[in-house]
């Protein structure tokens, strides 16, 4: 993401195939914004910016992980009309 021809963030999107969606699923993998770009409203755009890509390239959904104590994207994402799920997010580190 650029603002004034400087670089303030990026975002990155993964895709996967979703047997219980029956179509190809978006993984907002990481969206970041530096610290002086942050609470100017490009957050709100990108996410509006993703959401409109999503529906041109037909996916089903788009997965997000956002850790508990950062309150600024959960709202973002909440505003977004992104919801909670009600499952938890496992992983399995292979050694």
């Amino acid at each position: 993401m650029y603002t004034n021809d400087a670089v303030v963030g990026y975002v990155i999107i993964t895709f996967s195939f979703s047997f219980e969606y029956h179509s190809r699923i978006g993984i907002l993998d990481d969206l970041y914004l530096s610290d002086s770009a942050r609470g100017k409203g490009i957050g709100k755009k990108t996410v509006a910016f993703i959401q409109a890509k999503a529906q041109q390239l037909n996916l089903k959904i788009i997965y997000l992980e956002v850790e508990n104590h950062n309150e600024n994207a959960q709202k973002l994402c909440l505003a977004s009309n992104f919801i909670f799920l009600h499952r938890k997010l496992m992983k399995y580190i292979v050694k």
